[in-house]
């Protein structure tokens, strides 16, 4: 059995912005486990108050009025992950500004960690879990070497169903075979975070990851952004009609 790594190991404390060691730090983390946790980043939510996370629910709801809170959506901007948990983008010119503007906040601090100083937030959005959902299934978000940056909108302890990474997985390039039974398999160490209201998890598109399951009584709305080159575009996640995604 290996030993889980504790989640200290993935967890750096930085300042506003990072400083370069923090930086350093946090780049070192992401390439050898392949996701980080910035913890608690000052500033990062401003204009984005605690308000904000059952709105993003309820914005959810009215998308999914009359088709139920399990539905499958066959709309490029809205995707069913799992049971009862849903995605909705975020981004384009139809986007709140307070979400477009904490996306470059994010994305500002992604590029120092990534060192990839012309990369840009290409995909804007929000997954919420509700009460009730199960666990998902292992899996990678694609085979392009981009990555995602989750900033959950309320605090996320182990009964909201924070999200488990294999732990560096990211470089086995075997690692998508092995995702369907990896629940029982104990090749990865894994480890799930209990996050904080404005922590920011960056993680290879290539780590193994699943959300865990929602036993709490409330929701977990998580923003997110994808980092990738200017003009990428994901064809996986959103396709035209992502359905059972």
């Amino acid at each position: 059995m290996l030993q889980a790594t504790p989640a200290s190991s993935i967890t750096i404390a930085v300042a506003t912005p990072p400083s370069d060691s923090e930086t350093n730090e946090a780049s070192a983390a992401l390439r050898e486990y392949g996701v980080v946790v910035l913890r608690s980043v000052d500033g990062l939510l401003a204009g984005v108050g605690p308000e904000e996370a059952p709105a993003a629910v309820a914005a959810l709801d009215a998308r999914l009025d009359g088709r139920g809170q399990d539905a499958a959506v066959d709309e490029p901007t809205l995707a069913r992950r799992s049971e009862l948990r849903h995605d909705v983008r975020l981004d384009g010119s139809t986007a709140d500004p307070r979400w477009r503007e904490l996306a470059e906040r994010v994305a500002a601090i992604a590029r120092r960690v990534l060192g990839e100083s012309s990369w840009e937030a290409a995909t804007a959005g929000c997954v919420v879990s509700r009460p009730g959902a199960g666990p998902q299934l292992y899996h990678a978000d694609g085979m392009d070497a981009y990555f995602n940056a989750f900033v959950p909108l309320v605090d996320v302890p182990t009964a909201l169903g924070p999200t488990e990474f294999a732990l560096r997985s990211h470089a086995d390039e075997h690692a998508v075979a092995y995702a369907p039974t990896l629940e029982g398999d104990d090749r990865y160490e894994k480890c799930a975070p209990e996050l904080r209201r404005g922590d920011i998890v960056l993680f290879s598109y290539a780590t193994l990851h699943r959300g865990l399951p929602n036993t709490g009584d409330a929701s977990r709305p998580v923003f997110y952004i994808t980092m990738a080159p200017p003009g990428a575009v994901d064809a996986i996640n959103f396709a035209e009609a992502p359905g059972n995604a």
